[in-house]
């Protein structure tokens, strides 16, 4: 094996490591940031994590600022 392909084989074994503790860093944060995380780098959609994000954490802190009535912003947006 050439060295100039051993630092690149070593280089690849170190970025996977980065990768996968910036992964764990973000599974183990808000239900939001790990059903995204989940979603969008691991392609596996969990809905019992989508459901959780209206009921805990950053999610559920948002939707206590909507109105009574669900609509945001004094009316500039309605549900449908």
């Amino acid at each position: 094996m050439q060295r100039s392909q051993y630092r690149a084989e070593e280089m690849g074994l170190n970025m996977a490591k980065n990768i996968a503790s910036v992964i764990d860093w973000l599974l183990s944060g808000d239900v939001a940031i790990q059903y995204q995380t989940r979603r969008d780098f691991l392609s596996n959609d969990i809905s019992e994590l989508r459901d959780r994000i209206s009921v805990e954490g950053w999610g559920a802190k948002l939707l206590t600022k909507r109105y009574e009535d669900g609509s945001w912003g004094g009316g500039f947006y309605q549900p449908k």
